[in-house]
């Protein structure tokens, strides 16, 4: 019995210190993190061995400082913390490990600085982020941004991006989703860039973006503009409402979106090659009335050319090849496709898809693409909408002319180079296909030139100023850069739209030319309007009537009539006048005067009709 005794009081003393140990431990975890919560700044690995559990056990406006070393994880910080690495992005990684965001902000007012930020997650349609914001005011600083989808991916609103390097993301370096005023400053690019998406204006055009480079060139965000020309040496071009602007000869390559338009109208896209980007070559969205010619759009990862919401704009002579579409138009209607070529794409040579209608697309050329055309919910024109005069095989023929297509297997029996069944197209129908490239077929060049000024008949003086105004059309196009010479009389002059005012009223690049000239002395002149484009050319003319009479000058006599002496302040004095023509009196006239004072001061009046005179009271000098 005692043994046993002894037994049960030794595991009583066993068990009563293991409940003193554990009640010090508790104690003492209990009693650190305590103090964590009240402290400013906490340390991981030091504290908590992640930088989410030291987000999960920070206060509000606490700061957390990550040591080097390479963190597996996502974190989702979601109240205002200011988190740094200790020595810098080369030596601090977060490492998503292919797995969702991996960081996302949640709250505002936070700061992310000096990280590398690497492998989110890539499973569609999610597409995550190395940071993915959904708040605002943020700020994101001397990080490395590399390896996921979106570098960074931006739907909240002024938030501050700068200092950071963003690299080889598989989608976009920068995205902003439907986010307003944010700074995007000073950032270095590689393999990546900058992407906007919204359907508002907004989220366009109140961003700051400056000072950032896209492989070693300068990436131009403009806003607001009207009139330009982009430098040459961009990276990546971003108009956001813009009119009038000029983005020609340019070479740009390894970023999202080479040149991309929001909301925007009226500019010129020409003579650039644009290839090997992330997204698209040339994005244009809600926007309208731009002219797209003579570029090339290779090997990009998204569409070679794509539309979204944008309509009545032309598309010409352009070669979009090696791309996921060569052409791609969503909810965009009314545009004019021609004389384009798009070859070997891996998804469609044309796409069109939700409500994409009334789209003229003609003597085009589609080659080997997977799919030569896709057209969803689409109604579309695949012919020219009036007859052209050709050459084919030697032989001349007039009618429609629709697309080329490598793949037509229809006859051509009687030889005019237009198949003889059409080409079916999702509902739509080629019924003009042609048998070779459109560059087999050779037209009469002929340009439409419509005087818009002055009209028919118009009277004007020898001598005076005239404005001359003209439009150059090459089919139903509107074109912006043909040669346009005008002739009245002896008096030879250019016409220019180039948006400087010194050439008539011509204050944006609107495709209407325009000129000064001075009138001759010549009666019943004949004004000639010749354009040439290329090999094409087209003229117009009108009759304008001069009067080259001489024109006598009014004569003036005028006296000032002071019925006091001067002796007095305050007294007034008469001006009259009186104004005839070849020794008529003109009781008409409008007639003013300006009354200069000794003291150099000026009093401007008008003089009142009086039948035979003009009269007019003023005060004299006090």
């Amino acid at each position: 019995m005692r043994g046993i005794e002894m037994r049960w009081n030794k595991m009583h003393l066993v068990l009563g210190v293991c409940i003193c140990v554990a009640f010090v431990l508790f104690s003492a975890f209990a009693g650190a993190d305590a103090t964590l919560a009240s402290a400013t700044t906490i340390y991981v690995p030091d504290n908590y061995a992640k930088i989410q559990w030291a987000v999960d056990n920070a206060s509000t406006g606490n700061t957390i400082i990550v040591r080097d070393g390479t963190y597996y994880e996502n974190v989702i910080v979601n109240k205002q913390l200011t988190i740094k690495s200790e020595n810098g992005s080369d030596n601090c990684i977060v490492d998503g490990g292919g797995s969702g965001n991996v960081i996302t902000l949640n709250a505002d007012g936070i700061t992310i600085e000096g990280f590398t930020v690497r492998n989110s997650g890539r499973s569609w349609p999610y597409m995550d982020a190395g940071i993915k914001v959904v708040s605002n005011s943020n700020k994101i600083a001397y990080n490395s941004i590399t390896n996921n989808v979106h570098g960074i991916a931006l739907g909240g609103s002024n938030n501050n991006i700068y200092n950071n390097t963003v690299s080889s993301n598989n989608w976009d370096g920068i995205s902003l989703y439907s986010s307003s005023n944010n700074s995007i400053t000073n950032n270095v690019m590689n393999s990546d860039g900058i992407v906007i998406n919204g359907y508002q204006l907004q989220p366009w055009n109140t961003h700051t973006i400056e000072g950032n480079i896209v492989n070693g060139k300068p990436l131009y965000y403009f806003k607001n503009k009207i009139g330009g020309k982009v430098p040459e040496d961009a990276g990546q071009v971003i108009l956001a409402n813009c009119t009038g602007m000029r983005i020609e000869n340019l070479n740009i390559s390894n970023t999202d979106v080479g040149v991309q338009l929001g909301f925007s109208s009226h500019n010129i896209i020409k003579n650039n090659r644009i290839y090997l980007n992330n997204v698209h070559g040339i994005d244009l969205v809600y926007s309208s009335n731009n002219n797209i010619y003579n570029n090339t759009a290779n090997s990009n990862s998204g569409d070679g050319i794509h539309l979204g919401s944008s309509s009545n704009n032309n598309i010409y002579n352009n070669i979009a090849s090696n791309n996921l579409n060569g052409i791609d138009l969503v909810y965009s209607s009314n545009n004019n496709i021609y004389n384009n070529t798009a070859n070997s794409n891996s998804g469609d040579g044309i796409y069109l898809w939700g409500s994409s209608n009334n789209n003229k697309i003609y003597l085009n050329n589609f080659i080997n693409n997977t799919d030569q055309i896709g057209s969803y919910y689409s109604t579309n024109i695949w012919n020219s909408t009036s007859k052209i005069t050709y050459t084919y095989n030697g032989s001349t023929y007039t009618n429609y002319l629709g697309n080329y297509w490598s793949d037509y297997t229809g006859s051509d029996a009687d030889g005019d180079g237009i198949g003889d069944t059409p080409y079916s197209i999702d509902g739509d129908k080629d019924y003009y296909p042609l048998m070779e490239r459109f560059e087999d077929y050779i037209g009469i060049p002929k340009l439409t030139v419509n005087i818009v000024t002055p009209p028919e008949g118009f009277s004007t003086i020898a001598g005076s100023e005239l404005t001359v105004k003209a439009k150059v059309l090459d089919e139903e196009i509107l074109l912006h850069n043909a040669t346009v010479e005008g002739k009245l009389s002896s008096v030879s002059f250019n016409l220019y739209d180039d948006g400087k005012g010194t050439h008539g009223d011509d204050v944006e690049d609107d495709g209407i030319y325009s000129a000064k000239i001075i009138v001759p002395k010549v009666q019943n002149a004949v004004l000639v309007i010749n354009a040439r484009y290329g090999e094409k050319s087209g003229s117009a003319s009108r009759n304008i009537n001069i009067d080259t009479s001489p024109k006598q000058p009014l004569k003036v006599e005028a006296e000032i009539i002071d019925d006091n002496p001067p002796t007095f302040t305050g007294d007034t004095v008469k001006v009259r006048a009186v104004v005839s023509l070849n020794g008529s009196i003109i009781s008409d006239a409008e007639v003013k005067s300006t009354i200069i004072y000794p003291n150099s001061s000026q009093k401007n009046i008008t003089l009142q009709n009086k039948d035979d005179y003009y009269e007019a009271t003023f005060d004299r000098l006090s």
